[in-house]
């Protein structure tokens, strides 16, 4: 049986009846008491930080786990049309990202 709660001379030094951790909430390599005593070991994968470069009209699936920080950047369209030579209705998007409309 695991101990969750210590109490000595009256007084609670610890008590982790109340915790709610789980290993699905932990980093893996990092451990923890539960709220039944019972060492709680982390499964979370830490992927550390996040950087690529994406094509346009890409997805880039973001995997479980612990991301830190990082960039996700899309690849810059290069195209020289403008408004005039498009299709009355239709639109695009221009180098810098504007949306034009023919």
């Amino acid at each position: 049986m695991a101990i969750s709660k210590v109490i000595f001379n009256g007084d609670t030094l610890m008590d982790v009846t109340g915790d709610s951790v789980a290993a699905n909430n932990l980093l893996s390599g990092e451990s923890a008491t539960g709220a039944n005593g019972q060492k709680v070991a982390g499964s979370i994968v830490n992927r550390g930080a996040a950087n690529s470069t994406i094509n346009a009209c890409t997805t880039y699936a973001i995997q479980a786990g612990y991301w830190d920080a990082g960039t996700c950047t899309g690849q810059q369209l290069d195209g020289n049309a403008v408004a005039s030579q498009v299709y009355y209705g239709k639109t695009f998007y221009n180098n810098t990202s504007a949306k034009v409309t023919g």
